[in-house]
């Protein structure tokens, strides 16, 4: 199952506009008008319609009074570009670089440095590697998400997670998971899968499996979690996937709009956030949190390299507002 990951490098543009002065022979450069929130919107919905190539992505930066179009340089984007055009200054566009420069430092360990025990071969935390067969055929590998609970129904004390959430481009191809490589250690089978659209799944848990509301910060220490929090804009956050371990940065952006796939199959995704972190293929599905405040889930990135990179990230409140899931109580 192939899927394009994201990754953007801003270019920041400053739209400019000459204003002739009626007492002076000079002209004055002054930045454009913001636009306002209402019509951003209406550019977004229509390029939304409009729809766009994989390996493009945008949004609204209300700072700048604009909508940012991210394209990457192997994203066949001429037509939206012409299109987006229309629009003016109204639509910022960021080229991304095509070059690979896996750059991004990891964060250190003293940063989140949390004590736990050893992890059993029957114990499942967030940021654990996985793997899935089934459905499509073949095997694809992913990071697990945070460990919940379902209340519908609701299981009999005492409460203790039987649910993980995971990517949604991962459970919609694949419906058994094991760790260990995919003929190691079942641990449960997809119970939902929501993608295109949004990009997020669950897995049911299997009997035996220890489910812990932990991340695994691949540093031989864990993170309790506890809370699920929103993915708004300058929230600082840490991520850990199954390739890039722990790393840490800033959401940048919210409300984007992303484009999945292989062309002429393209996916479209709305209501991701980005965060300046850099992120591989088989991060998917892996916790992005704050603190001990779940916030979203590694959805992708755009490009190849990881110069002042951007990971897409699929907020985790809808997710557990959708399937009726929580946090256990401690």
């Amino acid at each position: 199952m192939s899927r394009l990951s994201l990754l953007v490098v801003p270019v920041l543009l400053a739209a400019t506009a000459v204003v002739a002065a009626s007492s002076a022979t000079a002209a004055v450069t002054v930045a454009a008008p913001p636009a306002n929130v209402t019509t951003l919107n209406g550019i977004v919905d229509a390029l939304n319609r409009h729809g766009g190539p994989s390996g493009t992505a945008w949004g609204v930066d209300e700072q700048a009074g604009q909508v940012v179009l991210y394209v990457s340089a192997e994203a066949p984007a001429q037509s939206l570009l012409r299109y987006a055009a229309g629009f003016g200054r109204s639509v910022r566009v960021v080229h991304v670089p095509s070059s690979p420069d896996e750059t991004s430092p990891a964060a250190s360990s003293e940063a989140l440095a949390a004590s736990g025990p050893s992890v059993m071969a029957t114990t499942v935390r967030a940021g654990d590697r996985i793997y899935g067969s089934g459905g499509l055929g073949g095997a694809v590998t992913c990071t697990a998400g945070f460990a919940v609970m379902t209340s519908n129904p609701l299981p009999p004390p005492p409460y203790a997670a039987n649910r993980f959430l995971i990517s949604g481009q991962c459970a919609s191809g694949y419906h058994s998971w094991y760790l260990n490589g995919s003929g190691g250690v079942y641990i449960g089978s997809t119970a939902a899968a929501n993608f295109p659209r949004t990009d997020y799944g669950v897995i049911a848990k299997a009997a035996g499996i220890n489910a812990l509301s932990e991340v695994n910060l691949r540093n031989g220490t864990y993170r309790r979690i506890t809370s699920s929090g929103d993915a708004y804009k300058n929230r600082p956050v840490c991520l850990v996937g199954a390739g890039s371990g722990l790393r840490c940065g800033t959401i940048t952006a919210t409300n984007l709009t992303v484009n999945y796939g292989q062309d002429p199959y393209v996916f479209n995704v709305y209501g991701l956030a980005a965060a300046n972190i850099c992120t591989t293929g088989i991060d998917r599905g892996g916790p992005v949190f704050d603190g001990n405040t779940a916030v979203g889930l590694i959805s992708g990135r755009l490009g190849s390299s990881c110069l002042l990179s951007i990971t897409y990230i699929q907020p985790v409140r809808p997710a557990m507002q959708a399937h009726s899931l929580f946090f256990p109580p401690q």
